[in-house]
């Protein structure tokens, strides 16, 4: 996220120099549609008023005031200390804005100051998932996992027994490929950091399930719906349970473990062959 301090442009008038100033103005946390705005300004208890257009031409004072023209307009009451305001929003992208602004307090004005800054460039990017795995607790409930390489937005989940793969609207509504309710779906997860996610899927059932993730970014991206992570607690009817991909079995378990992607991290971590104990043989009771 950018940050920028500009100079003042400051419009001076003799008369005021005994009156309202403001001594400085900022606009830093630029994004692609909003900023913050920082200034230090007296008296306290006055008002100071903020313009943003793209003119770098200053209003009017009456317009500066109203807000007439701008692209956004606010203000704030003075306090004893530096202040920043509650950030602008909605202005265009990677676009050039001007912000004016002035004190007024009971009618005697500032001089108008000015800044200009540059919003930034609109995030394009959708996010990226991969490594996704799960971990079978048991019958009905399971943790599902999934890495992303952005920390925004929100994750959706959706868990069925129909392999097809669900639309982005599908995911986002917590249905499965014929639009159905799915096993289990989550209403969405915020994604606070990146790297891996985990979920706890509950309800389900004792035959096959496929999870598909899905992610959209704080900027409206949203990612591709990587292939069904693939688990089938019915095996534990027979004695045993199935890996992610089918293509071994384990013995049945009494605690929770743990079958990530192949490829994924915590395979990486974690991979051990299962090595059975052998039986202790039994003793022969002595005849006689």
């Amino acid at each position: 996220m950018k940050s920028i301090s500009l100079a003042l442009n400051r419009v001076s008038h003799a008369a005021r120099h005994i009156g309202p100033a403001i001594t400085v103005l900022s606009v830093d946390n630029l994004i692609q549609d909003s900023a913050q705005i920082s200034y230090a300004a007296w008296p306290v208890g006055a008002t100071i008023y903020f313009y943003i257009s793209k003119s770098a031409m200053p209003p009017v004072e009456a317009d500066l005031i109203d807000g007439t023209g701008a692209d956004w307009s606010g203000s704030h009451v003075i306090s004893g200390t530096p202040s920043g305001t509650p950030g602008p929003s909605g202005l265009s992208a990677s676009t050039e804005h001007h912000l004016h602004a002035l004190v007024d307090a009971a009618g005697a004005r500032s001089a108008i100051s000015s800044v200009s800054f540059t919003t930034a460039a609109p995030d394009l990017t959708a996010p990226v998932l991969s490594n996704q795995g799960f971990t079978i607790i048991d019958e009905t409930l399971a943790d599902l996992s999934v890495a992303s390489d952005e920390a925004n937005g929100m994750l959706y989940v959706v868990v069925s027994t129909n392999q097809g793969v669900p639309s982005a609207a599908q995911l986002r509504a917590g249905q499965d490929s014929t639009a159905a309710g799915a096993a289990y779906a989550n209403a969405g997860q915020a994604v606070s950091q990146a790297g891996e996610q985990i979920i706890s899927a509950t309800g389900l059932t004792g035959v096959a399930h496929y999870a598909y993730f899905m992610q959209d970014d704080a900027a409206g991206n949203t990612s591709a719906i990587p292939g069904p992570n693939i688990s089938d607690p019915s095996e534990r009817r027979n004695g045993s349970i199935a890996s992610p991909l089918g293509s071994a079995t384990r013995p049945a378990f009494r605690s929770a473990r743990s079958w990530p992607m192949p490829g994924s991290a915590t395979a990486r971590r974690s991979a051990r062959p299962w090595t059975p104990t052998p039986r202790r043989a039994r003793s022969s009771a002595a005849s006689g």
